[in-house]
């Protein structure tokens, strides 16, 4: 089978849809038997409520199912398929599997071994650090996340930014309260890396962050001592003063929001930080370069140890995935390309 027989079958939408044979489909919406979502960030929830409707099955770990539960989409009973990683689901001519991502709690790649095609197919979803958080899946085609695809995205402190806030946070709570703002599962990764290294300051979190941060709890994250904003005991410790507060990076600025401290340091985790790991902003807030995703050197490195025979790159949710597929052709030698294609015509690399 040529490269374009295999698109016609292994395709990504202009809506995000990673559409895999004729059976499944992968964070987004589309019309096929299987939905799968490897994770609960909004760009891979994309039409999840069609799916819900009109998908026969609703594909992902066990906590990733209860989180999109307790964020409002209420998939039924006999559509909801937990796939806890490593456990095979058998379809027509292909078989699905789940393994682990580093990227937010409950985060999966998604491995078919397709019989019909002979091929097996991986989609990496998000993720970071391959080879030591990430397991790398040697594969004939290779789907591959994209958000810094460029050569110049490249965080040289990646390794050591853990350490860094722990250090830069632990010095801060000597001084009074932190407020720190990031997404999902960003924010419970962060308080588990917060109290595993002996921070023990009081977690103090907004109705729904308290919800999803006792599933996470559940399924086996360490993360200790955490209270809901309005519980009697946290409004002591707001007067107080030692505490840590997280709130979700896409709400209004903590402070104004909650009437919290006013003498609180604020604290934003981006992935979009490259020069510094730590930096000031204007009005005594801080940035940490904190990101779940792979950057550009960790991208290339995935790519040259899964072997494919050939690799798409996402397209539907980064621009840089043009970049990254010439990358990839030209360091390595591997054809690839962007989908979906610019114009009308494919563009190989």
């Amino acid at each position: 089978m040529n490269i374009k027989e295999i698109i016609r079958k292994v395709n990504v939408l202009s809506n995000g849809a990673i559409v895999l044979g004729s059976n499944v489909v992968i964070d987004s919406h589309y019309n096929r038997r299987v939905r799968v979502v490897t994770h609960t960030h909004s760009d891979h929830m994309i039409g999840l409520r069609s799916s819900i409707a009109l998908c026969r099955n609703i594909v992902a770990t066990p906590l990733t199912i209860e989180i999109i539960n307790e964020l409002g989409y209420r998939v039924p009973k006999n559509r909801k398929t937990p796939l806890p990683y490593g456990t095979e689901l058998k379809l027509e001519n292909s078989v699905l599997k789940l393994i682990k991502a580093r990227h937010i709690m409950g985060s999966a790649q998604v491995i078919l071994d397709d019989h019909e095609l002979g091929l097996r197919i991986t989609y990496t979803g998000d993720f970071k650090h391959p080879g030591s958080d990430t397991p790398v899946v040697e594969t004939d085609i290779l789907i591959i996340e994209s958000t810094y695809g460029r050569p110049e995205w490249v965080r040289p402190f990646k390794y050591e930014i853990e350490n860094l806030m722990v250090d830069f946070v632990s010095r801060l709570l000597r001084e009074g309260p932190v407020h720190i703002r990031g997404f999902h599962g960003k924010i419970q990764e962060v308080m588990e890396i917060l109290r595993g290294s002996g921070i023990d300051a009081p977690f103090i979190l907004p109705d729904k962050i308290f919800k999803i941060t006792k599933l996470a709890v559940k399924h086996g994250m360490n993360i200790g001592n955490f209270l809901r904003l309005n519980d009697p005991e946290a409004k002591s410790l707001i007067d107080y003063g030692w505490y840590i507060f997280l709130d979700h990076a896409g709400t209004q600025p903590t402070l104004r929001r909650y009437k919290l401290r006013k003498d609180a340091v604020e604290i934003i985790l981006t992935g979009w930080e490259f020069k510094k790991p730590i930096r000031k902003l204007r009005g005594g807030k801080y940035v940490i370069a904190f990101s779940d995703h792979a950057d550009f050197e960790e991208l290339i490195s995935y790519v040259e140890n899964a072997q494919p025979k050939f690799v798409i790159t996402d397209a539907s949710r980064s621009n840089a995935a043009y970049v990254l597929a010439s990358e990839i052709k030209r360091r390595l030698g591997i054809e690839a390309i962007a989908l979906p294609a610019r114009g009308k015509s494919l563009v190989f690399y």
